[in-house]
């Protein structure tokens, strides 16, 4: 398997790009928190520790879906984005509003299939 590190800059816009998806249907699982944090670290060098304080910064901070999509410029880190939200949203069941949201975010994108 050949490990592709991202530059950590990415990794902020991205776990919260994936959290507004999970948080959609009104809660993140443990499922999901799984899932992302597994998939985040595929990319990222991150401990737990660090993921539970994103985690605790999303909640925190009130982070809209529209809004965390615009701190997402490069559409290589976008696609990526996208497919760390779905595999994380997917972990307990995707809800429809999670697929909305994700769908939306495509929108924004412009990169619908």
């Amino acid at each position: 398997m050949i490990e592709l590190m991202v530059d950590v800059r990415y990794l902020e816009p991205i776990a919260m790009v994936c959290l507004c998806v999970c948080f959609m249907d009104g809660v993140i699982s443990e499922e999901e928190e799984e899932a992302l944090f597994f998939e985040l670290s595929e990319y990222f060098s991150i401990g737990k520790a660090e993921f539970e304080d994103l985690v605790n910064k999303f909640f925190e901070s009130n982070v809209k879906l529209k809004t965390a999509a615009e701190n997402i410029s490069e559409n290589e880190i976008r696609k990526l984005a996208l497919s760390i939200a779905k595999v994380s949203a997917e972990a307990d069941g995707l809800d429809s509003r999670e697929n909305i949201a994700w769908q939306k975010i495509q929108k924004i994108w412009g990169l619908e299939k």
